[in-house]
């Protein structure tokens, strides 16, 4: 006995359907710009990022800071200036772009970033006088 999968065909209308509801934007793009995704952790002494960004290297990436947002950035060329005739592609490296909004408790001067085995991770610490700051007891009277 041989089991064959079997659907219903789309109906006309259907297809027409989905060509007048879903959204046209981004079809004429032929590479996969992308948002990897990040993790936040914060701790007593200071907040991480963590970002997912394999298969790029730290020179591809980009932070800055600007009015306590900081953006990390990343442009890697495609193809290093290869002529490469593929016979499947099925992932690229493109561009991105994140910007995080900073508390106020993070000391800007000693933010430190470090790539590797595809995370990037980015440190952000607390100025000791904020930690002496959080941590207080209140006394009841």
């Amino acid at each position: 006995m041989t089991i064959i999968r079997w659907s219903q065909p789309a109906r006309l209308s259907d297809i027409f359907d989905d060509i007048f509801t879903k959204s046209m934007e981004g079809i004429d793009k032929k590479n996969c710009d992308c948002i990897p995704a990040a993790n936040i952790i914060e701790n007593e002494n200071a907040f991480e990022i963590h970002i997912a960004a394999p298969g790029y290297n730290k020179e591809d990436v980009r932070i800055d800071l600007e009015n306590n947002v900081l953006t990390v950035s990343c442009d890697k060329n495609k193809t290093n200036g290869q002529d490469i005739n593929y016979i499947r592609r099925e992932f690229d490296y493109g561009t991105f772009r994140r910007a995080f909004s900073l508390p106020k408790v993070v000391d800007t001067e000693k933010i430190a970033a470090d790539y590797a085995n595809g995370i990037l991770q980015i440190k952000l610490p607390k100025p000791e006088e904020s930690k002496a700051r959080l941590s207080k007891q209140i006394a009841v009277s």
